[in-house]
């Protein structure tokens, strides 16, 4: 059990930030918190120990910052996936059914974002729009037509839900290290 969500008014849909562990500096984030305020929605941001919120402003009633959560975990409970994302966020969103909002930091994410685009999962911003006003303008316009992208998202579950990747690789290590002894 996380505790996270308890005590939260249910009002609105669930929103899931990660800023990632590496790349972009989340200086984005102090705007779009204040930003988010009065939404009709919630926003779960996870900062990996990279951004604090301002000692001396309140966060609003609709946003909650944590350092980690389990990327799966919390994809089970929310609406949608933003943040600069590598593919295992991406894979964590698909296999929820969840649509996806981000920008690349880097080639790789380019690429997977570019798909996630052109299949119509989500929204890729470019570096420069992800700011407040970008990643609130693609968030809405995502929660807009919510049942056409949750409607392309939800095939991946069961496509996705065949491949095990982290199981795969728990067995590998420990086979690793039972071959060692």
């Amino acid at each position: 059990h996380v505790d996270v969500l308890d005590n939260w008014a249910d009002e609105g849909p669930l929103v899931y930030l990660t800023c990632g562990s590496s790349g972009r500096d989340p200086d984005y984030l102090a705007e779009l918190v204040e930003a988010v305020r009065d939404r009709p929605y919630r926003l779960l941001v996870t900062t990996a120990n990279r951004w604090t919120p301002r000692p001396d402003r309140q966060l609003p009633t609709n946003v909650r910052v944590v350092p980690f959560l389990s990327g799966e975990w919390i994809l089970q409970h929310a609406s949608m996936l933003v943040g600069i994302v590598g593919v295992g966020a991406i894979y964590q969103a698909l296999s929820q059914g969840k649509p996806i909002v981000a920008a690349p930091e880097h080639l790789d994410q380019e690429f997977h974002l570019n798909r996630i685009e052109a299949l119509g999962l989500g929204i890729k911003l470019d570096r420069c729009e992800f700011n407040a006003e970008g990643i609130l303008a693609a968030l809405e316009k995502v929660l807009g037509d919510y049942d056409c992208f949750k409607e392309r998202c939800v095939p991946f579950i069961q496509h996705l839900d065949k491949w095990d990747g982290a199981g795969a690789v728990v067995e590998l290590v420990r086979d690793h290290f039972r071959a060692r002894d």
